[in-house]
């Protein structure tokens, strides 16, 4: 997915639709292939960062939330039962997470070989990244255990200090029982007065969604 991104050929809505094209159909061609690996699947939530404007593309649970004048917004879409239910106000956050039907989702990379522009498969957004606004993505092994107000404390708690607000995150869903993979990219906008640095996470075991990023942007991740 990566190489994709970063090869600028055609849009940037076309580099994310057929990066997360690829990787869906590789998983599906070894999960066809591999007898032991059937029926595997995972979930994506990818962000490119340019001119000041973030492009979404997003299948499944992972969740991508925006930070800004104090408040926290989910601004993807959970592609699931429970997720849809909860986007209604048909369930609270907190019904929501203890859902019994939580982990269900409506759609999947790798579940079925899909073309760029296939109905129902890739979600894809804009959204602008003004100067103090941040972003925070993470699987549902963070946001299944704390909620976006426990989430939007930790940031303001550790702000200016990117790498300790991702460690204090999977620290606070671990600490919740950490039952699920727990991954966590934090961007912020260097021009916020943050005082965030322009130093990487030394700490990163796994890499769930590219992160394509642009000065002056600077992202910590942790797993």
């Amino acid at each position: 997915m990566r190489r994709r991104l970063e090869r600028r050929t055609g849009s940037v809505e076309e580099r994310i639709r057929e990066a997360i094209t690829l990787a869906n159909n590789e998983i599906y061609r070894e999960a066809v292939a591999c007898p032991e690996r059937a029926g595997m699947a995972c979930v994506v939530t990818v962000a490119v960062i340019e001119g000041g404007v973030v492009t979404v593309g997003h299948v499944g649970d992972t969740r991508l939330y925006q930070l800004r004048d104090g408040r926290i917004e989910k601004i993807t879409r959970d592609h699931s039962p429970v997720g849809i239910l909860e986007d209604r106000g048909e369930l609270t956050e907190i019904e929501a997470m203890r859902h019994p039907g939580r982990n269900e989702v409506s759609r999947g990379i790798g579940v079925a070989e899909c073309a760029p522009d296939d109905d129902d498969f890739i979600e894809i957004f804009e959204r602008p990244l003004t100067p103090g606004a941040a972003l925070l993505l993470c699987s549902d092994g963070l946001s299944d255990a704390i909620t976006s107000a426990q989430m939007l404390s930790i940031i303001e708690q550790y702000a200016g200090r990117p790498e300790e607000i991702v460690e204090r995150l999977i620290a606070a869903a671990n600490a919740a029982g950490g039952k699920d993979n727990i991954t966590t990219i934090y961007a912020a906008n260097r021009r916020s007065g943050s005082g965030d640095s322009a130093r990487r996470g030394s700490r990163i075991r796994k890499i769930v969604w590219p992160l394509v990023t642009a000065a002056p942007i600077v992202a910590h991740k942790g797993t």
